[in-house]
């Protein structure tokens, strides 16, 4: 079980790097400011694959591809770029500042664990860059720093599923929306679902309780002063 474990953790690391959305195509390394980025690949998961970039000074980049997903297809991964609320990005960069960059072992070596997704961060400042890949981490804080990036990507992927609903399946949004309130405290930066929501709340060709539920999450991001300082893009 362990050695299949790892030989997948290799495998699909480099994939996942490979995948990596890039938030400053055209300037120099020494003119990026530093980011983190976070890769996870496991097959049959949902998504199975997803890359998250934040930099230093707020702006972020999500990719997935999920081709169990309803319309997804072979090439055709999912991307946003948004910026992130302050707390958010101050915390994943102390975290980074705490964890050395990522430099270092942080897999759990104290027996067999089961297979939970490759997961890999990586540190970028100019020249230097640090990576760190692991199935599980008994690190508090890197225990942490996953969870963001988690909840991130699970709020990104409900965005996904409801501009999907939205064009093809309208009865389809109210499960959607409900999932989202129940599970709302595991999603991290919110206002960037902030458009979609709006464009449900004021359909009118919706059921009303699928707007009312839109209105509901809306005013959780309303009433959040973190989420709502930050202007989606």
């Amino acid at each position: 079980m362990l050695t299949r474990t790892l030989l997948t953790l290799l495998f699909l690391a480099p994939l996942a790097a490979a995948q990596t959305p890039t938030l400053h195509p055209n300037a120099s390394n020494n003119a990026k400011p530093p980011v983190v980025s976070f890769d996870f690949a496991f097959p049959g998961a949902n998504p199975g694959h997803y890359s998250l970039a934040i930099d230093s000074v707020g702006r972020a980049a999500y990719l997935s591809q999920d081709l169990e997903a309803p319309g997804a297809k072979l090439g055709d991964p999912y991307t946003v770029k948004y910026l992130i609320s302050e707390p958010t990005r101050a915390r994943i960069f102390q975290l980074a500042d705490e964890l050395h960059h990522f430099q270092g072992d942080f897999e759990f070596h104290g027996g067999r664990v089961a297979n939970m997704g490759a997961k890999t961060f990586t540190w970028s400042d100019g020249e230097k860059q640090h990576q760190t890949t692991f199935n599980y981490s008994p690190n508090p804080r890197m225990q942490e720093l996953t969870r963001i990036f988690q909840e991130i990507s699970a709020t990104m992927e409900h965005g996904r599923r409801l501009q999907f609903l939205l064009r093809y399946d309208k009865l389809g949004l109210d499960a959607e929306l409900k999932s989202m309130q129940a599970n709302v405290d595991q999603l991290a930066e919110l206002q960037v679902l902030e458009p979609i929501l709006q464009k449900l709340a004021a359909d009118t060709s919706l059921m009303n309780i699928s707007r009312h539920r839109a209105q509901r999450l809306l005013a959780v991001i309303h009433s959040t002063p973190a989420l709502r300082q930050v202007a989606p893009q």
